[in-house]
Parts: C-alpha cells; sequence; structure tokens
C-alpha cells in the first residue's frame, strides 16, 4: 500500500485577504507534493512526485490559477503569472500555459541532502525558494492499481516506472487520464471528476508501449450538503455526507468529519468523528452519515470531510520454496522496517506511522534494538497456547492478515466459537511449519512508566512476507490520548529477512 488521505473542505463562508505577500507552502498527499506559491495576481502550483532522490529523472506538473472575477482580470493576472520563472533542482521552466508538463533530473553525489525549488519574477529575482529532504530511493515493486478511487482526486499507481512521464500512458476504458507526476517508482494520476468516472471502469498503465498492469476500478463519490450556510446564535442545522461507489471493498476505508470553527458551531456527537468503514458494512456500496450542527454564536462554519480509501492491494506471489528464517533475522528485519517507516516522515507510510502518538513511536524506537532478548526460540506445547491467546487478541483489531489467514478467521466466524477455532488452525499451521510466529513480551516503557509495549511477527515461509503488530498500552490521557495505539506493519523480506521495499502501516488506534 502506498499511503494518504484525499481532503474535501465543505467551505461555508469565504475568506478575502487585505493584503496578500508572497508566501510558499508544500503538502504531501497519497505520493504528491503539492508546491503552492501565493503571488499578487493568483497562484502558481507545482505537482511533483513525494519520493525525489538523487539521479532520479522526475516528472511533474506546473500549473497556475489567477485571480480575478471577470474575463479582463482573469486574462490581465494570467499574463502576469507567466513571467514568473520556476527552477526546480537548477533546471528553469517558464510559464507558457494554465497547466504544462515539466521534466528534470537530479544530480548523483551531489553532496545536497534536498532538492530545491526557487519562485522568480520577471526581472530574475528570487521571491520564493523552499528545499525539500531527499527520500532514501527504494526499489521499485510491480505495478498496481487500487480498487477504489475518489473521483476527482489524484490517485497514485506504484510500479517500475522510468520517471519520464512523456513516455507514460494512462486510460480510463478508452479516454486518456492526465498524468500529474512521475519518478521511478510511481506515478500519480489526475483520476476523472464524476458522473464520467462514477461505478466501474477499466484503468490501464503504459510506458513504452508495454502494459504494466490494469485493474478494474469502481469510481467513488463523496457528496456533502448542509441544510443552511449561515447560522444565527443558537440555531440549528445538518451536514450530510452521501458516498457511493464502496461496494466490494477489500479493506477499511475511513470517513472523518473535523470541526475547523469550534469556536462558532458544535458538531454532535463531537466535534471530529472518525467512521472506519470496513467491507461487510457497505454491501450496498452507499454510506449516509448525517451529523447535527449547533451554532454558539453568528457565523458560517467548517467542516472537513476527509475519505481515505484503502490502497492497492499487492498480489503476493508464492516463492520458488518456502524460507524459514531464524528468529534473529525476524527480529532485525522488524526493527529495520520501523526505521524505514521513521526515515519516510513525509511519505504517504511515513505519515501513517506518525499518526501514533509521541510516547508510543518513543517506546517502540527504545524497545526495537532489545526485543531479541525476549523471543520465542522454540514454540513448544505451552508457549504455542500462550502466544495463540495474544493473537486472537491481534485479530480482533483488524480484519486482514496475510491470505492464509483471513481464511482462517472466515473458518472461525463461521464456526461460532472463534477463540477456540482460531487457535486450532494457527497451532496447526505452527506445528506444520506452515507460519512462523514470534511474540515479543509485554515491557515497560523507559521513557513513560504509564507506556507498555509489545510486538508479534507472523511470518509466512511460503511467500516470505511479514505481517507485524507493534502494540503500545497505557492510561488514555497519561501515556496517550488513547488507551491503546496499534501499528500493522506488513513487507516482503529478502533471504537475510529484511524488507525489499518500504513497509506499509495501518495505525489503530482507540
Amino acid at each position: 500500500m502506498i499511503p494518504k488521505p484525499i481532503l474535501s473542505v465543505l467551505s461555508l463562508f469565504l475568506l478575502v485577504p487585505a493584503s496578500i505577500s508572497w508566501a510558499q507552502t508544500i503538502t504531501t498527499q497519497k505520493g504528491l507534493s503539492t508546491i503552492q506559491f501565493l503571488a499578487s495576481s493568483g497562484v502558481i502550483k507545482v505537482y511533483l512526485p513525494d519520493d525525489i532522490s538523487p539521479g532520479d529523472i522526475i516528472s511533474g506538473t506546473i500549473g497556475v490559477e489567477p485571480s480575478g472575477k471577470t474575463a479582463k482580470q482573469l486574462g490581465k493576472n494570467f499574463a502576469e503569472l507567466k513571467k514568473y520563472i520556476v527552477s526546480i533542482e537548477n533546471q528553469s521552466f517558464t510559464i507558457g500555459d494554465y497547466k504544462q508538463n515539466v521534466q528534470f533530473s537530479c544530480r548523483e553525489n551531489s553532496g545536497k541532502t534536498g532538492w530545491e525549488i526557487i519562485f522568480r519574477d520577471g526581472s530574475g529575482n528570487d521571491i520564493g525558494r523552499l528545499i525539500t529532504p531527499f527520500k532514501k530511493g527504494y526499489k521499485a515493486g510491480e505495478c498496481n492499481i487500487p480498487d477504489h478511487i475518489l473521483t476527482g482526486s489524484p490517485v497514485t499507481v506504484p510500479g517500475p516506472f522510468d520517471g519520464n512521464a512523456s513516455n507514460t500512458i494512462s486510460v480510463l476504458d478508452e479516454k486518456p487520464v492526465s498524468i500529474l507526476a512521475e519518478s521511478p517508482r510511481q506515478c500519480i494520476l489526475s483520476y476523472p471528476a464524476a458522473p464520467d468516472a462514477g461505478g466501474i471502469h477499466t484503468l490501464t498503465m503504459q510506458e513504452n508501449s508495454r502494459i504494466l498492469c490494469s485493474q478494474k476500478v469502481s469510481g467513488v463519490e463523496m457528496n456533502v450538503a448542509a441544510g443552511k450556510l449561515k447560522l444565527m446564535k443558537g440555531e440549528q442545522t445538518f451536514i450530510e455526507v452521501t458516498i457511493t461507489g464502496l461496494m466490494n471493498l477489500q479493506n477499511t476505508a475511513v470517513l472523518t468529519l473535523n470541526n475547523i470553527t469550534s469556536a462558532i458551531v458544535t458538531m454532535l456527537p463531537a466535534n471530529k468523528v472518525v467512521i472506519p468503514l470496513p467491507p461487510d458494512s457497505v454491501g450496498s456500496g452507499t454510506f449516509i452519515y448525517r451529523s447535527d450542527i449547533q451554532s454558539l454564536k453568528s457565523g458560517s462554519f467548517i467542516i472537513a470531510v476527509d475519505l481515505d480509501l484503502p490502497d492497492a492491494l499487492y498480489e503476493i506471489k508464492k516463492l520458488d520454496k518456502p524460507r524459514r528464517l531464524e528468529d534473529k533475522a525476524l527480529h532485525t528485519g522488524l526493527s529495520e522496517a520501523i526505521k524505514k517507516l521513521e526515515a519516510d516522515a513525509g511519505g504517504a507510510q511515513g505519515k501513517e506511522y506518525s499518526n501514533m502518538c509521541e510516547s508510543c513511536q518513543k517506546c517502540i524506537r527504545a524497545m526495537a534494538g532489545t526485543w531479541a532478548e525476549d523471543l520465542v526460540e522454540k514454540l513448544g506445547e505451552d508457549l504455542i497456547k500462550e502466544s495463540v491467546g495474544k493473537a486472537i487478541g491481534m485479530f480482533t483489531e483488524s480484519k486482514e492478515l496475510l491470505k492464509k489467514l483471513k481464511e482462517m478467521v472466515d473458518k472461525a466466524n463461521e464456526a461460532g466459537d472463534k477463540a477456540e477455532k482460531l487457535a486450532e488452525e494457527l497451532e496447526k499451521k505452527i506445528r506444520e511449519k506452515e507460519l512462523q510466529l514470534l511474540v515479543f513480551k509485554d515491557k515497560l516503557c523507559d521513557s513513560n512508566k504509564d507506556c507498555v509495549v509489545s510486538a508479534m511477527i507472523f511470518y509466512d515461509p511460503s511467500t516470505g512476507c511479514v505481517t507485524a503488530f507493534v502494540k503500545c498500552n497505557g492510561r488514555a490521557g497519561v501515556c496517550c490520548p488513547k488507551s491503546f495505539n496499534t501499528a500493522k506493519i506488513t513487507y516482503c523480506t529478502d533471504e537475510h529477512g529484511m524488507p525489499k521495499d518500504l513497509p506499509q502501516v495501518e495505525v489503530i488506534s482507540e
């Protein structure tokens, strides 16, 4: 999976600044970095992949949005924006149209720790500058398209691209889809808006006339409506979110509503509402959520509505022959996976990992190098029982594990006595060496005595892939705002047990 949310904001009032100063910002979501430069005549936006590394060939897009209400004002301001120059890694680009594609290369061994973007005016003066750290270039995986995509939003397709978007073609059914950015590891598309892109379609990726991957996709539509746009003190209204196209979800989607203007209105039942949408909750594909709004004083309000859809699911291939690993290798591999997630702080997976509270992150960082002391070297009968007992708890927090384990969960659900049946299936697979299971005992965190950290690794010798759970327990409000944080970390290993690519992570809090 490749990481994070598309933000749809219901803006119920318009802010017009009295004066505009030079300003530039960078935001990252779903593999796409958006650099925005605010000028007096409008906005310049640069779209680039979020994983730029030394030696990469990179493609991106420069777009402009002139300010003004009339055609005359828009034309005048667009002419002003065309005078600006955008320099990326010392390669300059002039603005010729409302949207244009650009390509540049990052020098290897330049001694720099990050890539640079500079905005210059018509006289060549620097008026905006950003430096963003390079990412450690991980090896590209297989081309993989998510099966559910929010219409009118960017979508990231990971895969072995070359960074040159001019030889990449993306087609939705028979219609081309514009490409916003590309690196040697991912391609970010601008998925069309509804109604054209709603419903079931086939999305195909080609590079150099070769089909990299093709996937049936469901265009997910989200509509946000409000009863009134402006309230007097004491008035009530509602906000309603309608989502369609969620049928056949393979993993959990998450809907978040956040009241940005809590001083003006209260959203019920809370000013921030997080709603998981697991596959079995949206059989028809449609979900509707309605929340009451109570005004505290006269004015307008903003509710940010964020729909986070599951990323692409990789088809894990079986190895030519099963490969068992030593417990030490599995432990070291998990430690390396956690380091990779922390190093990816600006990327989608790194941002997901940072959703864990700071106390838990500190605990995990400190424990990662010492867990080997508590490895279950050999799973005897009693240790199997103890470990399986802990595994049952992990299953209740996340429905997805390895495909092999998901079948066990389904059998257990059908059997009714979930814990006992699941324990039997786990014990059988461990004894038959179809599954390796390591349990790291609870440890009190040195940096915060109110936090306890534990971990569990499921390793499938037939695929060489790991699903690990790292759990941080503690008193709510003392260790973390929530009573526990669990990171589900998945990756496939090399022959030494090390993660071959950037691990995928899902953080569960409660």
